[in-house]
């Protein structure tokens, strides 16, 4: 319903025409939109009274290139035109509003008001492999998520993979499909609605293939554009393939933290099975070890174990490892690692208790183990001789 304002602009608007011309204040899509964007055109006051005498939209409403749609009032100042399908990406429509009509007090626009709006092509909004992903192999594929369907040879024309890192130059990709997404795209399923709305979704995955195997050990930039429009500015995704297998360190204390028991850390240049690591590692003097899951595949393991305080071990990594990619290390590895001695700690409970009145007056405490000089024993709390509170600072 109409507000009680607009209903007393028709009644006025019987006997009294404004000396203003009626004048559009906004429009929208301003300039660009995108391509599910409903089109409104809003005046300076009201037009229509929501009565038998409102002026029908379809009579003053008009587009080009010519869209099937819904025209309607959304407010009495506001009109608004729904598209039954998407608009064309890349295209540019004209709105015109013709001068067949009046506003509720008379007045009238002096001429046809006219504007014009370009269609803005989908976003690109996500990839997989996710960006920043490492370890990819030189047959890679990659798909691109997008917020609707595409221009595919534009898309293809915008796309490239920089491999100048590792003196590749660029790779051209070629795209391969265009399609909706379905339940093995695991990240974006949700995208689709619950239950799935294929109607309604307009996302499309579009599926990559790079025109020559990815380079090894090489840090790579996929370029798209933000949007698959000819005039839109580019994206980068960073992703990295394997190099070879090596073992970069193994430690126990890292800085400065204590190590007086383990465990012990590993980091490989790229993954390798926890099973590997039950088989191709050891410690000397010897000491059993665990891993968290066999089956696993990491690029760093926590090697489970209790070593002794003040000592020193040897690292051993066998040459017979390998990692998930099928490589070997080119030579055995090897480092020696030094256990630091316990911190000293003494724990106390600390603020307001009962204790004994002719008892130590000193709350419970434990010392924890040492293995370097004798610490300080702890200092008593004070109590007057007739209160059976103590209080310990904290």
């Amino acid at each position: 319903m109409f507000s009680a304002r607009a209903a007393l602009w028709l009644t006025l608007g019987a006997v009294v025409v404004s000396a203003e011309p009626l004048r559009v204040l906004r429009v929208s899509p301003n300039r660009e939109g995108d391509a599910t964007d409903a089109i409104t055109v809003t005046f300076d006051r009201p037009v229509a009274s929501g009565l038998d005498q409102s002026v029908d939209p379809r009579a003053i409403f008009s587009i080009e290139p010519r869209v099937e749609g819904r025209v309607e009032w959304r407010d009495p100042v506001t009109i608004r035109f729904v598209p039954a399908a998407a608009l064309a990406a890349g295209a540019t429509y004209t709105v015109t509003i013709a001068t067949a009509f009046q506003a509720l007090d008379g007045s009238r626009l002096e001429r046809p008001y006219s504007f014009a709006f370009r269609v803005r092509g989908p976003q690109v909004q996500d990839v997989s492999p996710y960006n920043g992903s490492p370890y990819l192999t030189p047959g890679t594929r990659f798909k691109l998520l997008l917020a609707g369907p595409a221009d595919l040879p534009l898309l293809e024309s915008m796309l490239r993979i920089d491999a100048s890192s590792c003196g590749r130059g660029e790779i051209r990709v070629k795209v391969q499909r265009q399609r909706r997404i379905v339940d093995a795209d695991e990240r974006w399923r949700w995208y689709r609605g619950f239950p799935p709305d294929t109607v309604r979704d307009r996302h499309r995955v579009v599926e990559l293939a790079p025109l020559a195997p990815l380079p090894l050990a090489c840090a790579l930039k996929l370029r798209t554009p933000v949007r698959v429009d000819s005039v839109a500015a580019a994206r980068v995704f960073q992703f990295s393939t394997y190099g070879r297998l090596v073992v970069n360190r193994a430690w126990c204390a890292a800085r400065n933290e204590p190590c007086p028991v383990g465990p012990v850390y590993l980091e490989f240049s790229t993954p390798v099975k926890g099973a590997e690591l039950g088989r191709r590692v050891r410690l000397v003097p010897a000491v059993p070890f665990t891993v968290g899951d066999t089956g696993a595949s990491r690029d760093s393991w926590t090697l489970d174990l209790r070593l002794q305080p003040r000592r020193r071990y040897l690292v051993v990594v066998d040459s017979g490892v390998t990692d998930v990619f099928g490589q070997r290390l080119s030579e055995p590895f090897s480092t020696t690692i030094a256990t630091t001695p316990y911190t000293p700690t003494v724990r106390y409970q600390y603020g307001r208790m009962l204790v004994e009145r002719d008892g130590p007056r000193s709350p419970p405490r434990a010392r924890g183990p040492i293995s370097g000089p004798r610490s300080a024993r702890p200092q008593r709390c004070g109590a007057s001789a007739s209160s059976t509170a103590l209080t310990c600072p904290a």
